[in-house]
């Protein structure tokens, strides 16, 4: 299944949750940039192809561009949530997610 289709279906789904206009508007953006990450650097497209590794790249690939440990853990944040979805609608069996830890923030 393509990754965009499977936003959309999410998107939806957090509509009907009733999630603020705001938040879906973020989850959008920060999926949509992880999904621009995977096309450009693995040629990925599609749901099943997405690997922990994959994600971990684009973790690395946004702290060392010097965005601060807070915002890379939010983004995280909505790439476990899709993932669960994905995961609770039987698209994937088990989700990429599941072993990507927080950065640790300063205090």
């Amino acid at each position: 299944m393509l990754l965009e289709e499977v936003l959309q279906e999410y998107l939806y789904d957090c509509q009907l949750r009733k999630l603020s206009e705001r938040t879906i508007k973020s989850l959008r953006n920060n999926n949509k940039r992880l999904f621009q990450f995977l096309a450009t650097t693995n040629s990925i497209f599609e749901l099943e192809d997405v690997k922990r590794v994959h994600i971990q790249a684009f973790v690395n690939h946004m702290s060392e561009m010097g965005n601060k440990e807070t915002y890379v853990n939010s983004m995280i944040k909505c790439f476990r949530g899709l993932f669960r979805y994905c995961e609770d609608e039987g698209y994937i069996s088990r989700s990429p997610m599941n072993k990507v830890r927080f950065q640790k923030e300063e205090i």
